[in-house]
């Protein structure tokens, strides 16, 4: 595997945040890094063949499209977990699946269609899989949610550090609820498109237009306005947080009373190396807490820096930090397709 120079990072830095939504992107973003538009394509190729960059897609929104999400744990006896893992991980609708340090070893997110109970679709996974005790943790509240590894060549205009993340997705739920998405055919035919790794040419949009039988300004125009509403998250590279030298994550769970929440997320949400916090549902005495952050960092040692500065600033009443041990599947959710 080749090791990444600067150009290389320059281009991860810029497409993880901000894929150009122009017919022709690679040569919008060669421009900014001062590359041709065949070498960005090349390096991008290559990334993807040494396993740094796993796609690139558009992230969307699943409750704005209709669909029903959850994060779900169970507490499996050690010597079942890569079974129980392998058959949570055959569901479509897990996209997450990973081994945590905790008696809820086993952590996972799951969406469903809108006219399915996402509460029995995870009890009907623990029938099948003999696990007596389970977790369905839906959000509450979002406070932020945007991995973006900072790979060390943003300037000082993005307020960002090598070890940080960007500001991803603050604040823009006080609740989240599910509803029709209202989007006729046209626009679930462009999230079928925008949703599966782009080709790597120098008129991505052009390709995926022609699938769905339009024209590219139209996909295009699409796209736009489901950024501009929320649909639409971002479009952009996901990378392997391992292979670029995010070497642990761990998921900080705590106890924080109701009337502090708020207060908390805006907290945690400014901490760079949080990527993800929500306010969640809680199950005493078993389950206590309702707030959770995701942390990634270099190392085991940073994490628990991260959680020490999280933990001064929300004064919690309890809380666990539940390191991740092992991938057993990451891959995006697809909407609007045939199971």
């Amino acid at each position: 595997m080749q090791p990444l120079d600067t150009t290389d990072r320059r281009i991860l830095d810029l497409i993880q945040r901000r894929f150009p939504l122009v017919s022709r992107p690679f040569l919008q973003i060669a421009e900014q890094v001062g590359a041709t538009e065949s070498d960005v394509i090349e390096r991008l190729a290559r990334l993807k063949q040494d396993g740094m960059v796993r796609e690139i897609c558009a992230v969307f929104d699943s409750e704005r499209l209709g669909y029903r999400s959850t994060l779900a744990a169970m507490a499996v006896e050690p010597a079942r977990l890569d079974e129980v893992a392998a058959l949570v991980s055959a569901h479509p609708g897990v996209s997450h699946n990973y081994e945590r340090t905790h008696e809820f070893n086993l952590w996972f997110t799951l969406t469903v269609e809108p006219d399915r109970s996402i509460e029995r679709e995870v009890e009907r996974l623990a029938h099948e899989a003999r696990v007596a005790s389970f977790l369905v943790l839906p959000a509450i509240r979002r406070f932020k949610i945007g991995v973006d590894f900072d790979l060390g060549t943003r300037g000082s205009e993005d307020g960002s550090q090598a070890s940080g993340f960007g500001a991803g997705d603050r604040g823009q739920d006080s609740a989240l609820r599910t509803q029709d998405s209202g989007l006729g055919e046209a626009e679930k035919n462009v999230v079928r498109r925008l949703q599966h790794d782009f080709p790597l040419e120098p008129r991505p949009f052009e390709r995926l237009a022609a699938n769905a039988g339009m024209r590219e300004e139209n996909l295009l125009a699409i796209a736009k306005r489901f950024l501009a509403t929320g649909v639409l998250r971002r479009i952009g590279a996901i990378l392997h947080h391992r292979r670029v030298g995010y070497l642990a994550n761990a998921m900080g769970c705590w106890v924080v009373p109701a009337e502090q929440i708020e207060e908390a997320g805006c907290r945690a949400a400014g901490e760079r190396a949080v990527s993800h916090c929500y306010e969640r549902p809680s199950f005493p005495p078993r389950w206590p807490y309702n707030f959770y952050t995701m942390i990634h960092a270099r190392g085991d040692d940073e994490v628990r820096g991260v959680v020490e500065r999280l933990r001064a600033a929300i004064q919690p009443a309890d809380y666990a930090i539940l390191f991740s041990r092992r991938e057993f599947k990451k891959k995006r959710v697809h909407y609007f397709e045939e199971r």
